[in-house]
């Protein structure tokens, strides 16, 4: 095993939405984001994927709640990770602001200011540009 097997909440949830934006991803940024996995979270899909399907964020849940990942939070089990709400769409106005990165392909459609940006603004008082 080359990566790690315990992670804080945080930790998955951050895998788990940079999972959700591998499988849409063509093989260059899927590369990037493995990349990414690896270096941020010592995570590396080659320590668990037995199969030759994509991984993807429901292997991750199994691979939770078979006890293979564990949740090293002091006061999260795994079950309450697992049941976390998901988003039906990567760029849910509904999601959480986490740090992310959003692959735009030339000729994309689609995306708007509101589900690129609105999860961290929703709340915001003032914003100051500079």
């Amino acid at each position: 095993m080359k990566g790690r097997k315990e992670f804080t909440k945080d930790e998955i949830e951050k895998i788990r939405q940079l999972l959700r934006i591998k499988v849409q991803s063509n093989k260059q940024q899927q590369t990037h984001i493995r990349n990414k996995m690896r270096k941020n979270y010592s995570f590396y899909i080659s320590d668990f994927e037995k199969t030759s399907k994509a991984f993807d964020e429901d292997q991750l849940d199994n691979l939770i709640k078979q006890g293979v990942i564990q949740i090293k939070d002091l006061n999260v089990t795994a079950e309450k990770v697992y049941k976390v709400d998901k988003p039906d769409d990567l760029l849910s106005t509904n999601r959480e602001p986490v740090e992310t990165t959003v692959f735009i392909g030339e000729d994309s459609t689609g995306y708007s200011y509101k589900n690129l940006f609105y999860p961290y603004l929703k709340n915001a008082k003032t914003i100051i540009i500079k």
